[in-house]
């Protein structure tokens, strides 16, 4: 692996506090960030992923896995919403703060807006 060790990845930074605490610690905070870890990745992601889901795959035991063939697509629409439309995506990190927290709060009523 790596040419047999001539390559060497830089340590990563270590997490901010908050998601070092929401990672790591053992309250109901914490609890509910990891359980639901994955809608709050996409709440807070720039793009969206799609992909067709082979069944064959996600349907057997173990870990959570999906198999892409072929190219791989992050679809990312324009920073700017059309009249009349929810904002979404990269358009929630360019708008008001608060404006994009409700957003994602209504978008996503069953995850807790203090970790959003």
């Amino acid at each position: 692996c790596c040419l047999q060790g001539q390559i060497k990845l830089p340590h990563l930074c270590p997490a901010p506090t908050i998601l070092q605490n929401l990672l790591c610690g053992d309250n109901p905070m914490s609890k509910a960030f990891l359980k639901d870890i994955r809608q709050y990745n996409a709440a807070l992601a720039f793009t969206s992923l799609a992909v067709k889901v082979d069944e064959a795959i996600t349907n057997s035991s173990g870990s959570y896995c999906f198999r892409v063939s072929g190219e791989l697509h992050h679809q990312m629409g324009s920073l700017l919403a059309n009249e009349g439309e929810n904002l979404s995506y990269a358009q929630l990190y360019i708008h008001d703060p608060e404006e994009a927290l409700s957003m994602r709060n209504r978008r996503n009523p069953n995850l807790k807006s203090e970790i959003m």
